[in-house]
């Protein structure tokens, strides 16, 4: 969902709401609470809260939402009293990977057809590690790569959550891996079909996919996410997803979910 400025927006529903505000910054009313929201805050709402987002006629907003329905109310959680429950995503943060998944991936309306369990099991999970508090860990691998291939894997995990728009060298790669560079090639081309280099390249288009759809500019997708300019972004997508990211876009906007590349750390 992405809201445009100036707008005021309501909504009151049976089921649990996750909102996260994805650029810029809005004001959110439920009940007789008042809060600002920011960029990289996500709100949790629960069953019966109305809310009304207000925003800046000056200032541009984009967000996402989606709600999901709970058997019951777990006693780990906080008061009903203290609801909506918000937070900001720090970058290294497990929720912030599922949410992308989910906005990337997860049905506008499933029209009564099954929820597939990924997608469940990923709703699941942020929404425990929300309420329980933020969440520092390391992802953890299949026991199957060459150790050089599982730290990079480690360190790419970790670069594009904390350093996504930084440049990339492979000397870097091959130094946290412990290999010379030569073999960090051999080992990821035999091993995930990518080099070292353009895996990160298809993490970072992997992640845009999430903000081509809640309208994002190309150009401010592709300086964000590292990109020498938006052509180079442009390239790199068609090659990846075989489509141009406003066409892609346009398909998302009308249900199409693209085909994630199978590497660890996506669903």
């Amino acid at each position: 969902m992405a809201t445009s400025a100036g707008r005021s927006s309501e909504a009151s529903s049976n089921a649990y709401y996750f909102s996260w505000c994805y650029q810029g910054s809005c004001t959110c009313q439920v009940a007789n609470k008042t809060c600002k929201i920011d960029y990289d805050n996500v709100v949790l709402y629960q069953p019966g809260q109305t809310f009304r987002t207000l925003t800046d006629p000056l200032e541009p907003v984009a967000g996402y939402f989606f709600g999901f329905l709970i058997e019951k109310f777990n006693s780990e959680w906080p008061p009903r009293e203290k609801w909506p429950v918000s937070r900001r995503l720090p970058r290294n943060d497990l929720i912030r990977p599922l949410f992308e998944y989910v906005m990337a991936n997860g049905p506008v309306d499933t029209g009564g057809r099954e929820v597939p369990l990924a997608m469940v099991a990923a709703i699941e999970l942020m929404l425990t590690e929300f309420i329980l508090g933020p969440t520092h860990r390391k992802m953890t691998l299949p026991h199957t790569y060459p150790q050089p291939v599982q730290r990079l894997l480690e360190w790419i995990f970790e670069f594009t959550n904390n350093r996504i728009s930084e440049k990339v060298s492979l000397s870097e790669m091959a130094e946290v891996s412990g290999v010379c560079s030569a073999h960090l090639c051999r080992l990821c081309k035999e091993h995930l079909g990518y080099a070292p280099v353009d895996l990160v390249y298809v993490y970072r288009l992997t992640r845009s996919l999430s903000r081509l759809g809640v309208g994002q500019k190309i150009e401010t997708i592709s300086h964000d996410l590292g990109f020498a300019s938006a052509a180079h972004y442009t390239r790199r997508f068609e090659q990846l997803f075989g489509k141009s990211p406003r066409q892609l876009r346009k398909e998302m906007a009308k249900g199409y979910r693209p085909k994630l590349p199978k590497l660890p750390y996506m669903c």
